[in-house]
């Protein structure tokens, strides 16, 4: 609830700071651009913006070039998951210890662990689902959301074990081993809360960052499998037991089933059509192992800035999904009329005449990415149309249509989560619907001929009005063939060779900002958290909010 409170607030003031900021005088918003206080510039430095330790957050701890453990929590989310661990441990720990029978104590603790274990298994199926309402409603990625869940997961698994451990104690004290063994078999109330506890714990240990990224395809199975197995029983456990958790597993699995059914019902409603068929997919080998690749909808799709959708190819390992950011979307006419309808002073464009392309920029790594490529090198010229299913869009909660200064890091295909920014930005500011009077877009790539990935796109950005005027393209070749060859075609459009300095290039956008400023990045771990540091160290010269997209699993 205090999260939601405080997001209704920030959003009430970006709502108010937008509409001030629409004036084009640039001394309107010098009001925006400074902090009025002390304590919120400290809040954000040192907790909500502030990781675990000095630097790494985002930036994965590799044991060796196959092998990593994943990621750390942020400072903010340590003490949120913290005082959490904590409510649970203070719950579980509050017995009767003045009772003299220690078995009756036992009975009491494995009455509480089975207790915080299923209220415990809400939260941990609804952070789980693509379609967690609580995305939109307080704005937060789905990325965080699945971190709560994997810490959830992990306390739900202690308290079921010492929930089973509560119960062996005092059977073993009983009837013995031969008594345990016996109810396990025979009982199925024992049995089905035997079969719970050991799905759960096979969770637990087919779930740890080295194994998920070393064999995801088989560990996202193997979860889903051993997550339906666990509630189903769970359930009859309870029933069997007449237990009064019964509703709270009856819950989980409708959350469970609807967020099931809004998948399945995204997939029919954006991918078929009785006038326009199926969805169809041209992917497009480019240089450097990508692949762009274009969805034809045959439905028209509002898509905001910063969304992704999962892929499904029909001919590339058809039983997978994955997100992707979207990189660029176009509205094309379904018939050959004109799909508009004239009003005096206007031109209304008629939706239910248009369908959408959606692009993405796939750079192909292993598994199904690399699969995904190896099939279009096998035509010629590189080029290949399938069947594929668009699940999205999700996500695109943030607007920086309130910020007097943007500043946009990508890296890589990290490209891709930054164009409709652009595109949007540049739009808004032609038509005075948006507060931005300045853009810096670094993308850092290893080659130049990774640039070919967003030339299309790119050069519809360029062509858009007003571009000169408020957007600086900063573009750096990491690794270039010949240094001397890295030139700058104009003023605004930049190349540099080598790595950029990311404290440098934010303090002078900083320093020459308007209004409000935010900075956003999306690319590999060591970048982000460079980005971090760099937007951290600038909250005590002024408002300079930050952003970061990313997706790890």
């Amino acid at each position: 609830m205090l999260v939601l409170f405080f997001r209704l607030w920030e959003l009430g003031w970006k709502h108010f700071r937008h509409l001030e900021s629409l004036d084009y005088s640039e001394n309107k918003q010098a009001y925006f651009s400074n902090n009025h206080t002390t304590w919120w510039p400290w809040v954000k430095k040192h907790i909500l913006l502030a990781p675990l330790g000095k630097k790494r957050h985002n930036r994965e701890i590799r044991l060796s070039s196959a092998v990593n453990i994943g990621t750390l929590p942020s400072r903010f989310h340590t003490v949120l998951l913290g005082c959490y661990y904590l409510s649970n441990f203070i719950y579980c720990m509050m017995l009767d210890y003045s009772n003299p029978n220690r078995y009756e104590v036992l009975a009491e603790l494995r009455g509480r662990t089975g207790m915080i274990a299923a209220v415990n298994m809400i939260p941990l199926i609804i952070l789980a689902g693509r379609n967690n309402p609580l995305i939109r409603m307080l704005k937060i990625s789905f990325d965080t959301y699945n971190l709560l869940h994997r810490w959830i997961g992990r306390i739900f698994v202690l308290e079921a074990l010492i929930h089973t451990l509560a119960w062996t104690i005092d059977e073993v004290a009983s009837d013995g081993w031969a008594g345990v063994s016996s109810k396990i078999t025979s009982d199925p109330f024992i049995g089905c809360g035997t079969a719970g506890v050991t799905a759960a714990f096979l969770i637990l240990i087919t779930s740890p960052s080295a194994v998920r990224h070393a064999y995801y395809e088989t560990f996202l199975n193997a979860h889903i499998i051993f997550a339906m197995v666990t509630v189903l029983v769970v359930l009859v456990h309870c029933q069997k037991g007449q237990l009064p958790q019964v509703p709270y597993i009856q819950t989980v699995i409708v959350l469970w089933s609807l967020d099931r059914l809004a998948r399945v019902a995204r997939n029919i409603w954006y991918n078929c059509s009785y006038k326009a068929g199926f969805t169809k997919a041209t992917v497009e080998c480019l240089p450097g192992d990508a692949c762009r690749v274009t969805l034809h909808l045959p439905r028209h799709v509002i898509i905001y800035p910063g969304s992704h959708a999962y892929i499904r190819f029909l001919n590339v390992r058809p039983w997978d999904s994955h997100p992707f950011s979207i990189a660029m979307t176009k509205d094309v006419s379904r018939s050959p009329e004109l799909p508009s309808v004239e009003k005096p002073g206007k031109l209304i464009l008629d939706r239910s005449k248009l369908r959408t392309d959606v692009s993405f920029i796939i750079h192909a790594q292993t598994g199904w990415t690399r699969q995904l490529h190896t099939k279009g090198l096998e035509y010629s010229p590189r080029r290949v149309t399938a069947y594929a299913l668009f699940e999205g869009p999700y996500q695109g909660n943030h607007s920086l249509d309130s910020y007097g200064t943007v500043l946009l890091f990508a890296g890589s295909s990290g490209i891709s989560h930054q164009l409709p920014f652009l595109t949007h930005l540049l739009s808004g500011h032609a038509a005075g619907t948006v507060a931005t009077r300045r853009i810096t877009l670094v993308w850092i790539v290893r080659d130049v001929e990774h640039l070919e990935w967003v030339r299309p796109y790119m050069d519809e950005i360029l062509k858009l009005p007003s571009r000169k005027e408020i957007l600086t393209i900063k573009l750096f070749i990491t690794r270039p063939h010949n240094p001397r060859e890295i030139i700058s075609p104009s003023s605004t459009v930049q190349m540099y060779p080598g790595r950029p300095n990311v404290r440098l290039l934010t303090e002078t956008v900083v320093k020459e900002r308007v209004g409000a400023m935010c900075v956003t990045v999306c690319g590999p771990g060591s970048l982000a958290d460079n980005v971090r540091e760099a937007v951290r160290d600038s909250q005590d010269v002024g408002v300079v909010d930050f952003i970061e997209e990313s997706f790890t699993w």
